[in-house]
Protein backbone atom coordinates (compact mmCIF):
# COMPACT_ATOMS: atom_id res chain seq x y z
CA UNK A 1 0.00 0.00 0.00
CA UNK A 2 0.49 3.29 0.23
CA UNK A 3 3.15 4.93 2.79
CA UNK A 4 1.17 6.86 6.00
CA UNK A 5 4.79 8.59 6.56
CA UNK A 6 3.68 11.98 8.48
CA UNK A 7 5.85 15.18 8.61
CA UNK A 8 6.01 14.99 11.75
CA UNK A 9 7.44 11.34 12.02
CA UNK A 10 10.05 12.66 9.33
CA UNK A 11 10.91 15.27 11.73
CA UNK A 12 11.48 12.87 14.72
CA UNK A 13 13.41 10.61 12.77
CA UNK A 14 15.43 13.86 11.34
CA UNK A 15 15.88 15.04 15.01
CA UNK A 16 16.82 11.08 16.25
CA UNK A 17 19.22 11.28 13.47
CA UNK A 18 20.82 14.74 14.48
CA UNK A 19 20.80 13.92 18.13
CA UNK A 20 19.31 16.97 19.39
CA UNK A 21 15.59 18.89 18.68
CA UNK A 22 14.69 21.62 16.20
CA UNK A 23 11.36 22.50 17.16
CA UNK A 24 9.93 23.09 20.15
CA UNK A 25 6.32 21.46 19.85
CA UNK A 26 3.09 23.18 21.19
CA UNK A 27 0.04 21.64 20.51
CA UNK A 28 -0.09 21.28 17.14
CA UNK A 29 2.59 24.11 16.12
CA UNK A 30 5.83 24.18 16.08
CA UNK A 31 8.75 26.65 17.06
CA UNK A 32 12.42 26.53 16.09
CA UNK A 33 14.44 25.92 18.79
CA UNK A 34 18.01 27.72 18.79
CA UNK A 35 19.63 24.85 17.06
CA UNK A 36 16.73 24.85 14.56
CA UNK A 37 17.12 28.45 13.50
CA UNK A 38 20.86 27.83 13.34
CA UNK A 39 20.66 24.92 11.24
CA UNK A 40 17.59 26.89 8.85
CA UNK A 41 19.95 29.99 8.38
CA UNK A 42 22.92 27.21 6.90
CA UNK A 43 19.95 26.03 4.97
CA UNK A 44 18.95 29.26 3.47
CA UNK A 45 22.49 30.15 2.87
CA UNK A 46 23.23 26.37 0.86
CA UNK A 47 20.18 26.96 -1.20
CA UNK A 48 20.98 30.22 -2.48
CA UNK A 49 24.58 28.05 -3.26
CA UNK A 50 22.45 25.59 -5.36
CA UNK A 51 20.90 27.96 -7.13
CA UNK A 52 23.96 29.51 -7.94
CA UNK A 53 26.10 26.74 -8.86
CA UNK A 54 23.26 25.21 -11.13
CA UNK A 55 23.19 28.79 -12.78
CA UNK A 56 26.76 28.50 -13.66
CA UNK A 57 26.35 25.10 -14.42
CA UNK A 58 23.59 25.56 -17.19
CA UNK A 59 26.23 28.65 -18.95
CA UNK A 60 29.23 26.56 -18.71
CA UNK A 61 28.65 24.82 -22.45
CA UNK A 62 27.60 28.48 -23.78
CA UNK A 63 30.69 30.09 -22.20
CA UNK A 64 33.15 27.36 -22.63
CA UNK A 65 34.08 27.52 -25.98
CA UNK A 66 37.55 27.10 -26.76
CA UNK A 67 39.52 27.60 -29.84
CA UNK A 68 42.57 25.57 -31.19
CA UNK A 69 44.48 26.62 -34.44
CA UNK A 70 45.91 23.22 -35.97
CA UNK A 71 48.31 24.17 -38.86
CA UNK A 72 48.56 21.04 -41.36
CA UNK A 73 50.75 20.17 -44.38
CA UNK A 74 49.16 19.79 -48.07
CA UNK A 75 49.33 15.50 -47.62
CA UNK A 76 47.10 15.01 -44.75
CA UNK A 77 44.12 14.03 -45.77
CA UNK A 78 41.06 15.47 -46.02
CA UNK A 79 38.91 13.06 -44.19
CA UNK A 80 40.43 13.31 -41.12
CA UNK A 81 40.50 16.88 -41.55
CA UNK A 82 36.67 16.99 -41.59
CA UNK A 83 36.06 14.15 -39.20
CA UNK A 84 38.81 16.54 -36.60
CA UNK A 85 36.43 19.35 -37.37
CA UNK A 86 32.76 17.36 -36.86
CA UNK A 87 34.50 16.04 -33.36
CA UNK A 88 35.35 19.80 -32.04
CA UNK A 89 32.24 21.21 -33.05
CA UNK A 90 30.22 18.84 -30.63
CA UNK A 91 32.63 19.46 -28.26
CA UNK A 92 32.27 23.13 -28.60
CA UNK A 93 36.06 24.49 -29.68
CA UNK A 94 36.51 26.09 -32.59
CA UNK A 95 38.87 24.77 -35.15
CA UNK A 96 41.24 27.09 -37.06
CA UNK A 97 42.96 25.56 -39.90
CA UNK A 98 46.23 26.85 -41.87
CA UNK A 99 47.29 24.89 -44.28
CA UNK A 100 51.23 25.17 -44.40
CA UNK A 101 54.06 23.34 -45.18
CA UNK A 102 56.17 21.51 -42.65
CA UNK A 103 58.45 24.45 -42.23
CA UNK A 104 56.07 26.81 -41.63
CA UNK A 105 54.26 24.50 -39.97
CA UNK A 106 57.18 24.14 -37.44
CA UNK A 107 57.70 28.30 -37.15
CA UNK A 108 53.92 28.77 -36.40
CA UNK A 109 54.03 26.12 -33.64
CA UNK A 110 57.26 27.81 -32.31
CA UNK A 111 55.83 31.24 -32.17
CA UNK A 112 52.48 30.02 -30.73
CA UNK A 113 50.49 30.69 -33.67
CA UNK A 114 49.35 27.03 -34.06
CA UNK A 115 48.43 25.00 -31.16
CA UNK A 116 48.93 21.86 -32.86
CA UNK A 117 50.56 20.37 -36.23
CA UNK A 118 50.07 17.50 -38.75
CA UNK A 119 52.67 16.87 -41.01
CA UNK A 120 54.62 14.36 -42.52
CA UNK A 121 57.83 13.14 -40.33
CA UNK A 122 59.48 12.45 -43.85
CA UNK A 123 62.59 11.18 -41.52
CA UNK A 124 63.20 14.48 -39.68
CA UNK A 125 63.04 15.20 -36.32
CA UNK A 126 61.40 18.39 -34.69
CA UNK A 127 63.33 21.03 -32.77
CA UNK A 128 63.65 20.39 -29.75
CA UNK A 129 60.96 23.11 -27.73
CA UNK A 130 58.40 20.81 -29.78
CA UNK A 131 56.78 17.21 -28.55
CA UNK A 132 55.78 14.77 -31.34
CA UNK A 133 53.12 12.36 -31.53
CA UNK A 134 52.82 9.75 -34.14
CA UNK A 135 49.52 9.55 -35.52
CA UNK A 136 49.66 6.52 -37.44
CA UNK A 137 49.32 5.52 -40.95
CA UNK A 138 48.31 8.01 -43.39
CA UNK A 139 46.87 6.39 -46.58
CA UNK A 140 48.84 7.67 -50.18
CA UNK A 141 48.07 7.80 -53.80
CA UNK A 142 51.22 7.79 -55.90
CA UNK A 143 51.25 8.98 -59.53
CA UNK A 144 53.77 8.54 -62.27
CA UNK A 145 54.26 10.84 -65.43
CA UNK A 146 53.05 8.34 -68.81
CA UNK A 147 56.10 9.16 -70.24
CA UNK A 148 58.67 7.75 -67.98
CA UNK A 149 56.84 4.48 -68.36
CA UNK A 150 56.23 4.11 -72.02
CA UNK A 151 54.39 1.00 -72.64
CA UNK A 152 53.59 -0.21 -68.98
CA UNK A 153 50.78 -1.50 -67.72
CA UNK A 154 48.80 0.59 -65.50
CA UNK A 155 48.41 0.58 -62.56
CA UNK A 156 52.00 0.28 -61.86
CA UNK A 157 53.79 -1.66 -58.63
CA UNK A 158 55.78 0.16 -56.45
CA UNK A 159 58.44 -2.08 -57.25
CA UNK A 160 58.32 -0.38 -60.62
CA UNK A 161 57.76 3.19 -59.31
CA UNK A 162 60.86 2.84 -57.30
CA UNK A 163 62.98 1.97 -59.88
CA UNK A 164 62.66 5.40 -61.67
CA UNK A 165 63.53 8.32 -59.97
CA UNK A 166 61.08 11.10 -59.63
CA UNK A 167 60.65 14.35 -58.21
CA UNK A 168 57.60 15.63 -57.47
CA UNK A 169 56.92 19.22 -55.95
CA UNK A 170 53.61 20.32 -53.98
CA UNK A 171 53.55 23.96 -54.43
CA UNK A 172 53.09 24.15 -50.63
CA UNK A 173 56.09 21.65 -49.89
CA UNK A 174 59.72 23.03 -49.26
CA UNK A 175 60.99 19.83 -49.75
CA UNK A 176 60.81 17.20 -53.11
CA UNK A 177 58.89 14.19 -52.08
Amino acid sequence: GKDRTTLRDLIDFLEDGLGYALFLREGRSLHLTPEGEQLQRQAHLLMRQVKAFEAFAKDVPKSAAQEISLVYDPFTPRALLQALIAAMAQRNTRLSLINASRDEAERLLASGQADLGICQARNRSVGDAMEWRALGAIEMDFYASKALFPGAEQPLSLLELSLTPQVIMHPDSDEPV
